[in-house]
């Protein structure tokens, strides 16, 4: 069991069925405390052990690409891998072992900037998302 403030986590072990993952490594969360739009887990983006990314890297280089849907109706998705043709991938900063970075990039909405500070929950005013949206 680790702490992460205010929530208690265990790590378990399993095999993603649509990757076929073997030894899969995932946290489960028990007393959240925090609730983000009612979900129900987390899935790690950044270079630590943990990560999704990290952990299929012999795979697919740590290379992945992602849609967020601009309303219910809309399907997102994940893409591991640079297979994909009808995305545009942007090299990401390697200096930083924890995190990823698009150098020399900060994204701006109005007068108001983006700046990721490196927690695991981001969320966005829906005039920003829809800002974003809009630029990619």
């Amino acid at each position: 069991m680790v702490a992460h403030g205010p929530t208690i986590v265990s790590t378990r072990y399993d095999t993603i069925m649509v990757l076929k993952l073997k030894n899969f490594r995932y946290d489960c969360g028990h007393n959240n405390s925090l609730k983000v739009l009612n979900a129900d887990g987390l899935l790690g983006f950044d270079r630590g052990s943990i990560s999704i990314i990290t952990q299929t890297a012999q795979s697919y280089d740590l290379v992945f690409s992602y849609c967020l849907p601009s309303k219910p109706s809309i399907i997102g998705y994940l893409e591991l891998g640079n297979y994909a043709t009808h995305v545009q991938y942007t090299p990401m900063i390697t200096s930083q072992m924890s995190v990823f970075g698009a150098p020399g990039t900060m994204l701006s909405s109005g007068r108001k900037a983006i700046l990721d500070s490196g927690t695991v929950i981001s969320g966005l005013s829906p005039i920003t998302y829809s800002d974003i949206h809009n630029i990619f």
